[in-house]
Formats: structure tokens, C-alpha cells, sequence
């Protein structure tokens, strides 16, 4: 299908909400949650230390994912930040790879369907709850699903290629999406595209497709992009594949997180592709009506073998369906289309309303919304950071003195702790210990939950110097504690 001056406007339209959506303000809330403060301290640790190979969490290797993300956010930390970590630069990639993700819907949208179904299928994906929240977050998941509708765009341009040459060169850049992708997240990068590009070439009998995909250069860019990093880590820990085995094969088979039943996503995922998820219904009432889905089969042979592969892994989290999402959007939007009593409802409002006064209604909703967020930003700091605690220890804390955590070890606190490396303790002895080394050298202190301390029977000498409560949960209390010749008694807040 042709650009035209219609679809190129479309294009840029959709360029420029998502840019509104998820560029602005990235630094005004801080890292509240344990996913993004641990993306943070990685970047942070790895432009500290110079090692780009192995990602570290509190001075220990990290290898549960691949480095591509944080090899990102370090990138933009150097670039455009003076090597210095901060919220936006961690969460930059995040965004961008949202912004690509909703250019590639309407480019998949628009070869196959048109650009009004493209359009649609974009600003549908850009306003649904998940996807706009994760948008914003320092997501490795959002770069991974960047990658997977980069894969299934350009398996979507070679299949309807029009010359040889044009089909190879797109299939060459599908496994180099697929080779990223697994560098992003690990083999989830290779099975959600795959399963739809076989379950579509089944579906449509074109199985012969296969012969068409460049399968030795697919192995050349595999080995080239993945396999020095793969070396790289291997030479320096020997126990590198276990932990890939059990992050990746063991997570899956025998979850040991996160753990939900096999019908969990298909009642979640309504809710997080609100306010869309209510078609759902509709678009199944309309298959069983007219006894076919042969309309939606390209989205559907791509939502649904993932879906089942993703339903059929015990660890569930909310985020793992978001690279479906496009699809999901997809097929809304075919059923809108197809759906004569919606387009019949949609044009008596067009008539009645007139497409100006629409069009500056849903704009002024829009600055509202996006207003009344940043708005809302200091408010939630307030509940949810861990800054004003962080700020507080740094005060006390001097440069030759140590902090270490009992059973608290969080990354959004060791983010923005001056210190860079909080060691956690697990037993009330290894307390008694630090605090005795104190006495006698730098200061050790401990910071631990009121709860806990409360629970303790054998420590001797030891005085709280800071209590803090309300930290993220109104029951929760956080304490300092050193030994009694190095602490001053003090309450805050």
C-alpha cells in the first residue's frame, strides 16, 4: 500500500502524542518500586566501576537478564547527562522503545489494513492503561516488546515484499530484531514472535515461506551479536549458564515467584488494556456470530499462541502480555470496522457533534489528564520515594563510615544512597558483630524495621540514632541503629 499525504499526516500525529504521552516530565517521579530502582543501581554501578560485561546489584553480579537495556541507559547517562544516572536517563530507553512500538502498529496496521486502521490501532495501544504506565517506567520489557514488533513488521514486509531483494532484506532485519530481542530479555525474545510467524504460515497454508528467510545469515547475526557477550561472561564466571537456566527454563517449568493459576491473564487482561478491554466481549460475540475469525486471523495467529505460552508459565507478572498488545489493538480495531451498528453510532455523533468540536474536546481531556499526572507527581513522592529517607542517612552516615541493611535490602534505597554498596545482614548476630567493630573504628550502622529490632533479645550497646516512619506503607517504620559511642539519640519526621 502507497503513503499518501493523508497517511504521513496520521504518522506524524501519532508521532507526536506518544511523544507528549511518554517524554514528559520522566524526572519527576522518583524510583518508588524495587523493579526500577534495581535498573537504576545497575547503570549506576556499571559507569561506576567501568565494567560494561557483567551487570552488578549492590557490588554482586546481576545475570537474570541480558545487558542491552542497561548498555542503553548508560549510553544516554554519558551522552546527554554527563555520565551522571538519573531518573529520566534510566527511563529513557524505556520510552523510546514505547514511541518505535507505536510507529511500528501503525506501519503493520497500515501495510496490511490501511491507515485508518493503523492510526487507530496506535492511539488505542497508546492510551491503554498497561502499556502508557510501563511507557514510563525504566521497563527492560518495553524494550523487549520494541523488538518483537520490529520482528513482526518486517515478517509482515517480507511476506508482502514485492521483489525478492526487498523480501530477503527484510527478513535479514526480522533476525536481527529477534537476535536483539534475546539480548534484551533472554529466549522470551525468541519464542512470542516465532510462535505467531508459525502459527500464521500454518493458518494460511504457506508453510513454503520458510525457504524465503535467510537462515544462514540468521545464524551469522545470532553468533555475531550474542555470542561475545555469552564468551565474555563465561570466561570470567563459570556458573553464568545455571543462572540463565534457572532465570529462564526453571522460572518457567517449576516458577518459584509470582506464582498463578494457568487462567490468571484471561481474567487480568481486560483490565490491563482498560479502557479497551471492554470490546473484548464483543469481539467474541462477534466471531461466534458470523462462525469465522478468518478477518483477525493475522493478529489472533500472534496474540494467541503467546498468550497460551505465556498462560501456561506459573510466574506470572502483568507485564509479560504487553508485547501482545499491538495485536490485541489490532484486532479491536478490525471488529470496529466490521461492526456496522458501531459505525452506524459513530457517525450520528460525527453528524450531530461535528469532527471539530470532537477533536477539541478529546485534546482538552487529553492536556487535563496529562496536567492533573504531573500535578499529582510531588504527592506521591511524598508517599511512595525513598529520598527523604535516603537524604537523611546520607547526613548522618560520614565517607569513612558503613551502612549495611538487615533483611531491607532494597535497590531504590541503595540508588540514592551516597555509599553505592549496602551490605544486608540475615541474622541478629551478624548485628552484634558490626556493632562491635564500631567501637572500635569507622561507625557501623544498621537500618532495619522497627518490627524486627523490636523482636531482638541479645543486642547490647546499641542506641537508635534515626526513626523513621510511614516509609511507603503507613505501618512501616524504619530505624538506624549504632552502637551506643557512636550514636546520638534523634526521632524525625
Amino acid at each position: 500500500m502507497k503513503y499518501t499525504q493523508r497517511s504521513v499526516v496520521y504518522l506524524l500525529f501519532t508521532i507526536v502524542f506518544g511523544f507528549i504521552l511518554f517524554f514528559v516530565d520522566l524526572n519527576a517521579r522518583h524510583f518508588w518500586g524495587t523493579t526500577e530502582g534495581r535498573t537504576g543501581q545497575i547503570v549506576k554501578e556499571m559507569l561506576q566501576t567501568g565494567d560494561w560485561v557483567i551487570p552488578r546489584l549492590n557490588d554482586e553480579p546481576r545475570l537474570t537478564k541480558p545487558p542491552l537495556y542497561f548498555w542503553s541507559a548508560a549510553i544516554v547517562s554519558v551522552l546527554f547527562n554527563d555520565g551522571k544516572v538519573s531518573e529520566w536517563t534510566v527511563r529513557l530507553p524505556s520510552s523510546v522503545s514505547a514511541l518505535l512500538v507505536l510507529i511500528m502498529t501503525f506501519l503493520i496496521g497500515f501495510r496490511l489494513y490501511g491507515d485508518r486502521v493503523g492510526l487507530a490501532a496506535s492511539l488505542m495501544l497508546a492510551t491503554s492503561y498497561s502499556f502508557m504506565s510501563q511507557a514510563r517506567v525504566a521497563s527492560l520489557d518495553m524494550m523487549l516488546v520494541m523488538f518483537v514488533t520490529a520482528f513482526i513488521m518486517f515478517f509482515s514486509f517480507g511476506l508482502t515484499a514485492s521483489s525478492n531483494q526487498r523480501k530477503k532484506n527484510y527478513y535479514i532485519l526480522m533476525h536481527l530484531s529477534c537476535a536483539l530481542a534475546v539480548m534484551t530479555k533472554g529466549p522470551v525474545g525468541i519464542f512470542v514472535p516465532w510462535l505467531g510467524v508459525i502459527a500464521y504460515l500454518l493458518w494460511t497454508g504457506r508453510l513454503q515461506e520458510f525457504k524465503n528467510m535467510q537462515w544462514t545469515i540468521a545464524i551469522v547475526v545470532f553468533v555475531v551479536i550474542i555470542a561475545p557477550w555469552l564468551f565474555a561472561v563465561k570466561m570470567r564466571i563459570s556458573s553464568s549458564f545455571a543462572v540463565f537456566y534457572h532465570e529462564t527454563v526453571t522460572r518457567y517449568t517449576s516458577a518459584f515467584d509470582h506464582q498463578r493459576p494457568f487462567y490468571y491473564f484471561i481474567f487480568r487482561l481486560p483490565l490491563y488494556v482498560l479502557p479497551w478491554g471492554a470490546l473484548i466481549p464483543l469481539v467474541i460475540y462477534d466471531m461466534i456470530k458470523s462462525r469465522t475469525v478468518h478477518p483477525y486471523r493475522y493478529p489472533i495467529s500472534f496474540f494467541l499462541p503467546a498468550f497460551i505460552f505465556f498462560s501456561l508459565c506459573g510466574s506470572k507478572r502483568s507485564y509479560y502480555l504487553i508485547p501482545l498488545y499491538p495485536f490485541v489493538m489490532l484486532v479491536f480495531c478490525l471488529y470496529l470496522r466490521r461492526s456496522v451498528k458501531i459505525r452506524s453510532l459513530m457517525a450520528s455523533v460525527l453528524k450531530k457533534y461535528e469532527l471539530k468540536k470532537l477533536i477539541i474536546i478529546a485534546v482538552s481531556l487529553f492536556v487535563l489528564l496529562v496536567c492533573g499526572y504531573i500535578s499529582i507527581i510531588p504527592l506521591l513522592n511524598n508517599r511512595n520515594s525513598a529520598v527523604d529517607l535516603c537524604n537523611k542517612l546520607n547526613d548522618i552516615i560520614g565517607a569513612n563510615d558503613e551502612l549495611l541493611t538487615y533483611r531491607y535490602s532494597r535497590p531504590y534505597i541503595v540508588y540514592y544512597l551516597n555509599s553505592g554498596h549496602v551490605p544486608e545482614l540475615n541474622h541478629e548476630h551478624e548485628i552484634q558483630d558490626k556493632l562491635n567493630q564500631s567501637a572500635h573504628g569507622a561507625g557501623k550502622y544498621i537500618l532495619l524495621q522497627e518490627k524486627d529490632f523490636s523482636k531482638m533479645t541479645s543486642l547490647e550497646g546499641v542506641e537508635i540514632v534515626l526513626r523513621y516512619p510511614n516509609f511507603t506503607k503507613k505501618d512501616n517504620t524504619m530505624i538506624l541503629i549504632t552502637s551506643t559511642d557512636k550514636g546520638n539519640m534523634l526521632e524525625t519526621r
